[in-house]
């Protein structure tokens, strides 16, 4: 079971701040399941690049997961499915949890991500302020 209510991972000097939230993140206790676990990807994305900005104005209107998800997962790397790894291009995929931004200590934004890294699943973690492309979806609940 995932937690979605408890606090993720926060690397050091940086806080999640109430006001920088998404008020749509999966909440409450729930059982990992692919299946429910959608990769959405922005029109803007799909053509070229989207600011994360605009992308996360845009996410409002979709249920996103958190980082609790992405922690999990890392405590779990066998159960992350083999198809997470590359997107249809073979081209790493980098699934960024959008319930969770991140302010670190400069004060700009952040959101983690999940990715493949040749032999092991690893994250790091995307300026909100700069660009997103097709190798970045958000990973939203699957209706």
């Amino acid at each position: 079971m995932i937690d979605c209510d408890s606090r993720p991972f926060i690397p050091d000097g940086w806080s999640i701040k109430p006001e920088d939230q998404l008020a749509n993140r999966v909440r409450g206790q729930i059982e990992f399941d692919p299946a429910k676990i959608a990769f959405h990807l922005d029109a803007a994305q799909k053509k070229g690049t989207i600011r994360g900005s605009s992308l996360k104005k845009k996410l409002a209107g979709a249920t996103v997961y958190g980082a609790q998800v992405l922690d999990y997962l890392l405590a779990h790397p066998d159960l992350i499915p083999e198809s997470w790894k590359t997107n249809e291009h073979d081209c790493t995929r980098n699934v960024f949890f959008w319930g969770t931004i991140y302010r670190n200590y400069f004060g700009l934004l952040f959101v983690r991500c999940l990715y493949w890294d040749d032999d092991r699943w690893g994250w790091f973690s995307y300026c909100v302020g700069h660009d997103f492309d097709g190798q970045d979806p958000a990973a939203v609940f699957a209706s």
